[in-house]
């Protein structure tokens, strides 16, 4: 499981480098950082949602999630303002 966390942040961390590089430069460089941005989204969320199952199978991290199901909106919310 912890080479999932590692590929999960790693990933992360290089789409948000991508997209930092995307807003802060432009040119030839702008739009290199933007295809790699969008070419990288993909392992990102296939990696990030592998972790998620396993953390879920592995430890009890979403115990209060279980219990109190509710809980659940919160990321859910996250996720559609960020998307909208």
């Amino acid at each position: 499981m912890v080479f999932l966390a590692g590929y999960s942040f790693s990933s992360f961390f290089l789409v948000h480098g991508a997209i930092w590089l995307a807003v802060k430069s432009d040119g030839a460089l702008q739009q290199r950082a933007a295809r790699m941005a969008k070419k990288l989204w993909v392992p990102l969320v296939a990696f990030a949602v592998v972790f998620l199952v396993f953390s879920w199978s592995e430890t009890s991290l979403y115990y209060n999630y279980t219990v109190m199901p509710a809980l659940f909106l919160v990321p859910l919310i996250a996720v559609l303002r960020c998307c909208s």
